[in-house]
């Protein structure tokens, strides 16, 4: 398991608040769909935390699918608490892992590709269950196993130091949220691929959107020009495509249904 440097979290989603709906398209297509789903299994005017809320782009896009429900919000970067505020009456700054709300204070749960981030899984899936009410429904995305393996593969064919975070297998997150008190009702795999013109501009739109590495065994320092040069080349050699589509990158993606137990 990576062990994931909190504070780079906070910090890079912080610094990306500002740009980050104008860059995640990916994500709000995921989000869009669950928002979707989100709709068959809530009841009107159901309490939801929007847990890793960003922008408050969930409370938006909830409101103009025709979702009729109550939202607070929580995040652990203070920059996108405020773009969040600016859409969502509550939002509260706070870790996934340590939640600031009492027990099944919510209907419901709405976590749209935040797990990945978060340093531990399962204590966050506790205590997403445990501010859930009993048979209350939460609906979490997350990237899975697999995401980015174009570039982890370069990167791996430079160095042993990791580049990428490390992502979960499906398996491992359904069971991981069994562990946490839930009943798995429904799981939705779909794998995207990006296309880039070259290597540097996959990389800046990772960061675009404080997706980088956090894991704390991550390289530290500066991309020297020769570093990137041999990135690119690799890059360009293993993975352009015939269509001259551009480099690809692979995003797999889970939507996982879940109902809390009593």
């Amino acid at each position: 398991m990576p062990m994931y440097d909190r504070a780079q979290i906070k910090a890079a989603f912080g610094k990306a608040a500002m740009q980050y709906d104008a860059q995640a398209e990916l994500q709000s297509l995921i989000r869009a769909d669950a928002i979707a789903l989100a709709g068959q299994h809530w009841p009107e005017n159901a309490h939801i935390l929007d847990l890793g809320c960003g922008t408050g782009a969930f409370t938006r896009e909830a409101r103009t699918q025709g979702l009729k429900v109550e939202v607070t919000a929580a995040d652990l970067a203070f920059g996108m608490c405020r773009q969040a505020s600016l859409s969502t009456p509550r939002v509260i700054n706070a870790s996934a892992d340590v939640l600031p709300f009492p027990d099944g204070s919510f209907d419901g749960v709405f976590s749209s590709l935040m797990l990945q981030w978060v340093p531990d899984t399962l204590a966050a899936l506790r205590e997403i269950a445990r501010v859930t009410r009993p048979h209350g429904r939460c609906i979490l995305t997350s990237f899975t196993e697999g995401t980015l393996k174009e570039l982890k593969e370069v990167f791996a064919s430079i160095d042993t130091t990791p580049h990428i975070n490390a992502f979960l297998p499906p398996m491992g997150l359904t069971a991981m949220a069994a562990h946490a008190g839930f009943a798995l009702l429904d799981a939705s795999e779909e794998t995207f691929t990006e296309y880039y013109s070259d290597a540097s501009s996959l990389m800046r739109s990772i960061k675009s959107i404080g997706a980088g590495n956090k894991d704390t065994a991550r390289a530290r320092g500066l991309m020297t020009p020769s570093r990137l040069k041999t990135i690119e080349t690799r890059y360009a050699e293993h993975f352009a495509t015939k269509k001259k589509k551009g480099l690809p990158a692979t995003w797999n993606a889970i939507t996982l249904l879940l109902e809390r137990q009593p």
